[in-house]
């Protein structure tokens, strides 16, 4: 049984590229449907996940496309579950998060733009490969915009302490470190003689 606290969410929520990465690979992997699901594996705050929900998920993991062996295999049997606990504690804590069904639509038609999915037909043929239906698409594009809400009210609540600060500083010195400036001064003189000696005494490097 895994419990994730509010605390840890906040943390989790700061990796953020882990986060969209495993949201992608959730948005476009195909529904049971109707199926069997299989017996519960994991369990996330008191919710299942299921075996064969998990099957489908490493069938469109990268990693394992390579068939690892042995301990390469343990270990990345362990990154893909803590994906899998990770995106599922993130989806739990946004689920409060609202969303208008503008912004769902909004969403889907960006999607429909970017898949050239121009008519009817080709978004239900693109329905069919993915294993959804429009509201299931729709449903599961909702999660993700209330998962990018959530990323963005932490983040702009996040204060740093003056430690995080100076450490950030001192990483990152030479974002800071300005240009060499020459600074000169006019010297203004009322004897024109007195000028020309001191220009003099310039151009031949004194003081």
């Amino acid at each position: 049984m895994f419990g994730i606290s509010k605390r840890a969410i906040t943390i989790l929520f700061g990796l953020l590229a882990l986060a969209f990465a495993v949201g992608a690979i959730l948005l476009f992997t195909p529904q049971a449907g109707q199926q069997a699901r299989g017996k519960p594996v994991l369990w996330v705050n008191g919710k299942a996940i299921y075996e064969l929900d998990l099957l489908r998920l490493q069938g469109n993991d990268p990693l394992y496309a390579a068939n690892p062996q042995g301990l390469l295999k343990v270990l990345v049997d362990t990154h893909f579950l803590e994906q899998v606990i990770l995106t599922e504690a993130l989806k739990q804590d946004a689920a409060r998060v609202r969303v208008g069904s503008a912004e769902v639509r909004k969403e889907v038609d960006r999607i429909k733009e970017q898949f050239g999915l121009k008519d009817k037909k080709a978004y239900e043929q693109f329905l069919n490969q993915v294993g959804y239906t429009d509201a299931q698409l729709r449903s599961e594009v909702k999660t993700q915009l209330q998962i990018q809400k959530r990323l963005e009210q932490i983040r702009s609540a996040a204060k740093p302490t003056p430690e995080e600060v100076r450490f950030y500083f001192e990483v990152h010195q030479d974002n800071y470190k300005g240009e060499a400036r020459v600074k000169a001064r006019q010297i203004v003189v009322d004897d024109k003689k007195q000028a020309e000696e001191l220009l003099a005494k310039a151009k031949a490097g004194e003081d």
